[in-house]
């Protein structure tokens, strides 16, 4: 399931970006692709400029969220302006078409409707969140103190969004000061971020088994954004635990190699080639389904299993040792002596949550190594 949000044209035109509409409307394409996850139409909602009105995003997010299951995964992608209130700067906002700049708590979508969304009305428990919220043409209209300052406190503020609960995936388009950027060099016009984030969609950023991971795709849009903005521009990853190997993605090779394959295992079963399917290969949790998957051999994996066993094994300790990083980071915060109870207790929660998380990798990466001497 996925919404999508791009804004280019709005109803105050001084507020127009160049490419925020397209850039929703070309990952809907591709989504639509088995490459990118065959999304049937009816699962995704895009709202594109006269679409995204303030009362029509609303809804998408309390009433079309309603309708994906606990086992579903859920993308939201937003391409627009955000801003805080100018009065009342701790309050933040989404600006969509509507929105008037002289009455922004009155007309333009308060954020704490995407932080309800997720611990109200969505049940899943694998979210991304795409946000690309930080453009130049600021709602202050001009580059300068005062569009930095609103891109840093809507970047604090996503990242205090994607930690009310675990499983949240979270890549804002740039850090805390900064803002993000469009041109026409990046694909014949995109946001930097969104083109780079579909091109390592579309396999610049998979792996040797073909698979497009979140983990990996988060590291590769960072890296490529730094460079081609003279690192002026540098995307966030949210702070908040999450699974670094669900596959979002897969690549053309490997799409054309599963169609073709006349014997197909668990591994390669997915005549829909919904790359969200893929959620079940090995991990923590599924891991001994995969390895008992050949009954005539089950000691001897195949080439292609083994594979994609290695990609597993050496993706499952890319995440043990960041998981064992954020442990400490979240330890090291958690000492910190101006942090409310509230504060606190949730700083605890993600600990032990991490923690939890990366025993259940040690037990995988134990498994993996067992299956792969064999």
């Amino acid at each position: 399931w996925a919404i999508l949000v791009g804004i280019s044209q709005y109803q105050q035109p001084n507020l127009n970006l160049a490419y925020a509409d397209r850039d929703a409307d070309v990952l809907y394409e591709f989504l639509r692709t088995p490459s990118g996850g065959n999304f049937e139409a009816d699962h995704i909602l895009k709202l594109t400029n006269q679409q995204a009105t303030t009362a029509n995003v609303t809804q998408a997010l309390r009433t079309f969220l309603k309708k994906p299951a606990r086992e579903d995964i859920v993308l939201l992608y937003f391409s627009c302006h955000g801003s805080p209130d100018p009065e009342r700067p701790e309050n933040v906002y989404l600006i969509t078409y509507d929105t008037k700049p002289n009455d922004i708590s009155g007309t333009a979508l308060p954020m704490r409707e995407i932080d309800l969304c997720l611990k109200e009305t969505l049940q899943v428990e694998r979210v991304i969140i795409l946000a690309d919220t930080c453009h130049s043409g600021a709602i202050a209209g001009r580059i300068g103190r005062k569009a930095i300052k609103q891109a840093e406190i809507i970047n604090r503020y996503l990242q205090e969004v994607s930690s009310s609960r675990a499983g949240i995936a979270l890549l804002t388009s740039a850090e805390a000061n900064e803002i993000s950027w469009e041109d026409q060099k990046w694909g014949g016009g995109h946001g930097v971020f969104t083109y780079y984030l579909l091109e390592g969609m579309k396999g610049a950023a998979s792996g040797s088994d073909g698979f497009v991971r979140v983990g990996q795709l988060f590291e590769y849009v960072r890296e490529q954004v730094k460079q081609a903005t003279n690192h002026s521009q540098h995307p966030a990853i949210g702070t908040n635990p999450f699974d670094r190997n669900l596959p979002i993605a897969i690549t053309t090779e490997l799409e054309n190699e599963i169609s073709s394959n006349d014997n197909p295992t668990s591994l390669s079963d997915l005549k829909t080639l919904n790359p969200l399917n893929f959620y079940t290969l090995p991990t923590a949790s599924n891991f001994k389904q995969e390895t008992s998957i050949s009954s005539e051999h089950p000691s001897s994996p195949s080439i292609t299993q083994r594979r994609h066993l290695e990609q597993q094994l050496k993706e499952q300790q890319q995440e043990y040792d960041y998981l064992t990083e954020q442990i400490k980071f979240l330890n090291q915060s958690e000492k910190t002596e101006d942090l409310t109870p509230k504060q606190h207790f949730r700083l605890q929660q993600q600990i032990s949550e991490a923690e939890q998380k990366r025993d259940e990798i040690a037990q995988s990466v134990d498994q993996l190594e067992k299956r792969l001497s064999l």
